[in-house]
Formats: structure tokens, sequence, C-alpha cells
């Protein structure tokens, strides 16, 4: 129970002291406070709570008094008793008989109950219970900087006293605590964590816990963003674009256009804000697109969404050109290369070459040939009779080297050994050679030989012709001849065929 201690300053004449003591008693336990107050004071008590009033006499003259009684004014709490000296008297005001805002005091009177000395007036007030309620919902998530508001209810009389401290993560940036609940002016990330509401009057004290949580009281807008953009990337090639952004909570992030996103969230060294990383893939950029336009949005809900837009460059090797093959010549060939329908935004340079002997497969590079306009023509010499090439040509812009065109082309000679079985005889003492479906690789025919003789002789006769069959007359009948046959074109004759002999 709390105890109220009120001693009455005035000494009577005959060194007799009257001392008043008021002790509240409550109906449930309560801790114990001692206040000493004087008279005419004040003094508070819950209600439900009896007021005892403690009246002791102290007699220095060795006189000896009647009785000590307890009035109160306007209330019928009266109390009279005979004394002994040195003790004293107690009187009790139940609560029923309490009255708000009623005075008490304590009267001495001697045996013929004569008044000797009497106290002041205490007044008694009745008070309420403190009520200290703080919900652990409600408020809205505020980014640093902001003002925070954590609302309680603080009830009580007389009105309490509020007080707050902070009993975790210690911070220099107490909040203000009204019975209205704590106010932030400008609430930071380090705020946060629990504390401890005190509401205290002089009937008791109360306490009630309060927590400050991220991602519930404090928010962080989209912030800290980074944003890598590899440039310029190459045509049919695969590249991420990595964008870095913290945020509580975790911001959400968006791309415009978008590709395959990989999404990533981990908690920064704080333990408390979340740094998400957003990876956009972009897959085999085709040759056809020289930029992209992209834009990545931040947000989380908390201040302003963070927006970032940028060009992705593209540049890229050019497409193969396209290949003709205008002349062929017994030891050359000429082409005509026509540029790539697709520069990759960079203009040609010039291009690369290579000739592979298609039998042997010897590859020889050509010395790079300049462009020249949208055809560039050049021979290519040195080149082996009647023999096939894989002519390959691929252009070079300032990025790189691109695909390679390729074309077969056989450079000109003289004709093809001549078949023999060809030849035969007609009956009459005639040989006819035929020369049809004979490849004359590009040179134009001039003449064609037959080369005859008695079998088992050594000396050769040749009949010649521009035209195709030859015909050998004025032979012996019934006689074996040996025959073998040529062609010659303008880059010179073939090599005779296999011998064969005809009757």
């Amino acid at each position: 129970p709390q105890s109220y201690d009120m001693r009455a300053a005035s000494i009577w004449a005959f060194f007799v002291a009257l001392i008043i003591g008021v002790e509240v008693k409550g109906a449930t336990t309560r801790e114990k406070a001692i206040v000493t107050a004087n008279v005419n004071d004040i003094i508070w008590a819950l209600s439900g709570d009896a007021v005892v009033l403690n009246c002791t006499h102290r007699n220095t003259s060795g006189a000896v008094w009647s009785q000590i009684a307890a009035d109160g004014k306007g209330s019928t709490a009266q109390g009279t008793t005979n004394i002994v000296p040195n003790f004293g008297a107690t009187f009790t005001i139940t609560a029923s008989q309490l009255v708000n805002g009623f005075s008490y005091k304590c009267r001495l009177r001697d045996f013929q109950d004569n008044l000797v000395f009497e106290s002041g007036w205490i007044k008694v007030l009745l008070g309420d219970k403190i009520n200290v309620t703080c919900p652990s919902n409600g408020t809205v998530c505020k980014a640093a900087g902001q003002r925070l508001e954590k609302p309680c209810k603080i009830s009580g009389l007389p009105q309490p006293n509020v007080t707050v401290t902070k009993t975790s993560r210690p911070s220099s940036n107490l909040p203000t605590a009204t019975s209205s609940g704590l106010t932030f002016s400008a609430v930071a990330l380090e705020d946060r964590g629990a504390y401890q509401i005190t509401a205290k009057n002089v009937l008791e004290t109360v306490d009630a816990d309060v927590m400050v949580k991220p991602e519930i009281d404090i928010c962080l807008p989209p912030s800290d963003t980074d944003l890598v953009v590899p440039d310029p990337i190459g045509c049919f090639t695969s590249t991420f674009i990595n964008y870095t952004v913290k945020g509580i909570p975790a911001p959400t992030v968006t791309w415009n256009p978008l590709f395959s996103n990989r999404f990533f969230v981990v908690k920064d060294s704080d333990g408390i804000t979340s740094v998400v990383t957003s990876a956009l893939e972009i897959r085999e950029v085709q040759r056809n697109y020289s930029s992209f336009q992209f834009c990545v949005n931040a947000t989380n809900g908390i201040g302003f969404p963070s927006k970032e837009c940028f060009r992705l460059n593209i540049t890229c090797a050019p497409s193969a050109p396209s290949l003709g093959v205008i002349a062929r010549g017994n030891t050359s060939v000429t082409l005509n290369i026509t540029e790539p329908a697709f520069d990759g935004g960079n203009a040609v340079l010039f291009y690369l070459i290579n000739v592979t002997n298609s039998i042997t497969l010897d590859t020889e590079p050509i010395p790079p040939r300049n462009r020249t306009g949208q055809v560039t023509t050049f021979p290519i010499g040195n080149r082996s009779p009647n023999t096939s090439y894989i002519v390959s040509v691929a252009a070079v812009n300032r990025v790189g080297v691109g695909p390679a065109v390729s074309t077969s082309v056989t450079t000109k000679g003289k004709p093809d050994q001549p078949d023999p079985e060809n030849v035969h005889s007609d009956g009459c003492a005639e040989i006819i050679a035929d020369f049809e479906g004979l490849d004359d690789n590009g040179g134009e025919m001039t003449e064609y030989h037959v080369f005859y003789k008695i079998d088992g002789e050594d000396s050769w006769m040749t009949q010649s012709g521009k035209e195709s069959p030859v015909t050998v007359t004025g032979l012996q009948e019934k006689t074996t001849y040996s025959i073998q046959i040529q062609a010659e074109n303008e880059y010179g004759k073939s090599e005779r065929s296999n011998e064969v002999t005809v009757n």
C-alpha cells in the first residue's frame, strides 16, 4: 500500500505537538511509497481505496489528554478514542465513505472535551488507474527522414508524465513521448528496436513496450542503384546487363523491353536492407539491330520509383558478300565481289581472300583487297591451268571479320584426253573418230587429230580436221590399224588417247 505521512508543523504553547499521518490502503497491493506533506495539502487515492488517519500526539509537559478525534469536512467519517500518553489513534475512512474532494483533520481534546489542538485540513482526491495501450500495427511505413508516429493511448488521473527509453540498440535520436504515443521527427534506420514508454503519477508507474521495425515502420525507397551496361556488344552474341538497387522492402525490378530476367535478393551488410540484383540476359543479338533502347524501373511503394533508361549499341562485323566469277583463264580467274547487304553499322574496309586447291587442299591467302565500291573486281593469277579451286571471300569492317562466302572455279586449259572408244570403222576402208562429249576446259576447240598405222609397224600417219568427227580414208581393206586420237584448243593439245585397233 502507498503511505502518505503528513506532519503538522504547529507546536502548541505547552510544547504539545499533534502529528497527522495519512495512509492510503488500496484494495489491491501496490508498490509502497512514502511521501511527506504539510497540512492543508492534497493527497490522491484510487477509487476503491480506504484512507487511514494516523493521529499521534507527543506530550512534552507531562500532561495527559483525553482523546484524539478525526473529522471530515462534509464527511460522516469521524472517530473518537481515549488516548494513552505518547501513543496515537487511528481512524479509517472506508472506500464507501470516501468522497472525492472532501477534507479531513485530527483534533486533540482533554478529559473535559476541551479542544486542545487540531491539525489543518487535508484534501483527498480520487484518481484513475494509468492505462497504456500501444497497438502493434496500424502504422504506415515511413521513409528515412520522414515523420513517424507510433500511436499509443495513455490515460490516468492525475495526468501521468510520459517518458521513453530505448531498451535495444542505443540511439541518440530518442523520439518525443506524449500521451498520444511516440513521434520521430525524422526517423532513421538506426531508430529500429525496442522502446519502453513509462507513464508515472503520484499514484503509480506503468510501463509499456513499443517496437519500431523495418518494413513495418521504417522503409527505404529504391536507392544506391548501379547499372552496368556493356557497350558495345557484337552481333550474334549474348550478354548480361546487371542492375543493383537497395531498399526496404526489397524493390521490384522491371525491364522494358524484357528478354530474360534473372532476379536475386540478398541482405546488405546491415542485415536489414535488401540488395536486389537483376540480370537482364540478351541472347544472340540479331544483326538487323543497330541499338536497343532499354528502361529499368525499381519500386517498393516507398518514395519515388527509380527509373533509368539507356541505349545498348550493337556493333557487328558485316554479313557475307556476294561472289561471282566473271572471267577464267588458263592461269587466272577474275571475280566480282558485291558488298554485303549488312555492313554491321560500319563501312566495309577490305576483303580477305583465300584460294584452296580442290585436289591438294592447299590453301593460299591472297593479299587483302580494298573495297572499291559496291562491286569490287579483282583477278587471281598464278594458277595452274585446268585446275579446280575454291575461292572464299569475307568482308572486314572496324569491328571484325564477317562470315565468308565461297565459290568453286576451274582455270581453263587444254582439252581433256579423248576416249578412243568413239573410234570405229565403217567397213569401207575408212576410220571415223568422234570427239563428241569431250570437255574443252573452257578453251575454243581449234583442231582434232587422228594418228593411225598398220598394226605392228612403227611409223604413224596423221589425219586432222577442224570439226568432229574426223574421217580417215584410203585405208587398205582387210587390214588392222592401230589408232590414237587427240584434241586441240586455244590453250594446247590434249594427251593422246590410249591406243586401240580397228579392222
